[in-house]
């Protein structure tokens, strides 16, 4: 059934946007991204990705219970504060803004 439920309300943007004449509503759409893919992209397990929701404010969007999408800039903004080195000494140098 949740395969059924994930397949049933998956953004799929080529389709969408192939229905929408604005140049507004077409980058509207391709900013959205499915939680699949956020998945695939960053190389973590969907439970990574819950876990970095509740413990680190991932940033998402709840269309419903069990039904979320993610902006593209909202995503790459949070990598981006949350970037990390880590020197050959095993300390780590914060680059972005957030808490490690």
């Amino acid at each position: 059934m949740k395969k059924h439920y994930q397949k049933h309300y998956r953004l799929k943007v080529p389709e969408y946007a192939s229905g929408i004449d604005s140049d507004a509503g077409k980058r509207m759409l391709e900013e959205i991204v499915h939680e699949s893919t956020v998945v695939e992209i960053l190389g973590v397990t969907k439970k990574i990705l819950d876990l970095l929701r509740y413990e680190r404010n991932f940033p998402h969007v709840n269309i419903m219970k069990g039904c979320r999408v993610y902006l593209r800039s909202s995503v790459l903004r949070w990598l981006k504060e949350n970037e990390i080195e880590i020197k050959r000494d095993g300390k780590i140098r914060k680059l972005g803004g957030g808490d490690i």
